[in-house]
C-alpha cells in the first residue's frame, strides 16, 4: 500500500472525536449519565473560577471601601 492511500484509508478511522461514543449512546443509564457529568463538571469549573478570582476580588472591593473590619 502506498503512503497516501494509506493515509487515506486511516484518515477516517483514527480522525474522529473522542466522546461521539458517548453522544451516539442510546442505553437508559448513558441518557441519564452524560447531562449529569456535564452538569458536574460545569458546575466544578463555575465553583473553581468563583473562589479563586471572585471572592478575593471581592474582599479587595470592600477592604477599599472600608466595609470590611478585620480585627488586627
Amino acid at each position: 500500500m502506498e503512503t497516501k492511500s494509506g493515509i487515506d484509508h486511516c484518515y477516517p478511522e483514527r480522525y474522529r472525536a473522542p466522546d461521539f461514543g458517548s453522544k451516539i449512546e442510546e442505553s437508559s443509564q448513558a441518557q441519564i449519565l452524560i447531562p449529569l457529568v456535564a452538569s458536574l463538571a460545569f458546575g466544578l469549573l463555575t465553583a473553581t473560577i468563583a473562589s479563586l478570582f471572585f471572592v478575593p476580588a471581592f474582599f479587595v472591593f470592600l477592604d477599599e471601601l472600608q466595609l470590611l473590619k478585620i480585627k488586627d
